[in-house]
């Protein structure tokens, strides 16, 4: 990969080297998630895992018609915590974190909209969800929203 990553085309070059079927997209996709000598393929520690969630949690507020970015969040995790970590990991913990959060919380009816205006509900995991150190909470950038002002910005965002 040394020898290609200057080149504009370097995964079809790879691709075409290879000749054993992957196409350009299958062979990136690889070297992005797996295969970059620079990821840290630890699992994601608490500190990395509350960051996630209010990283993302302050972003949708600062940004509420926007997608995430989350290789601007991968960024940030990068300057912060020293590891580099691949998209597709940081995505799925928070999707996979937001998914069992949602689904411990249905109503039992399975009813996932808000009562009095049908609007769905986003639930987001909080600290002790996650078992985060005491003592951490001062390094977040975002600002904690507790109580009924979460349930307000919940609200908005859907």
């Amino acid at each position: 990969m040394n020898e290609y990553k200057a080149m504009p085309n370097c995964y079809v070059m790879i691709s075409k080297k290879i000749n054993k079927g992957f196409s350009p997209k299958q062979i990136r996709q690889r070297w992005i998630s797996q295969l970059d000598p620079r990821l840290c393929q630890w699992p994601l520690d608490n500190n990395e895992k509350f960051y996630i969630i209010h990283w993302v949690e302050g972003y949708k507020i600062k940004n509420p018609s926007k997608n995430i970015n989350w290789k601007e969040l991968i960024f940030e995790m990068e300057k912060k915590f020293g590891k580099f970590r691949s998209e597709s990991k940081v995505k799925n913990y928070y999707s996979s974190t937001l998914k069992q959060r949602r689904k411990r919380q249905l109503p039992s009816n399975g009813n996932v909209f808000n009562q009095n205006n049908n609007v769905p509900t986003t639930v987001l995991p909080s600290p002790q969800d996650i078992n985060v150190p005491k003592g951490y909470l001062h390094d977040i950038d975002f600002p904690i929203i507790k109580g009924s002002d979460r349930i307000k910005i919940q609200n908005l965002l859907n």
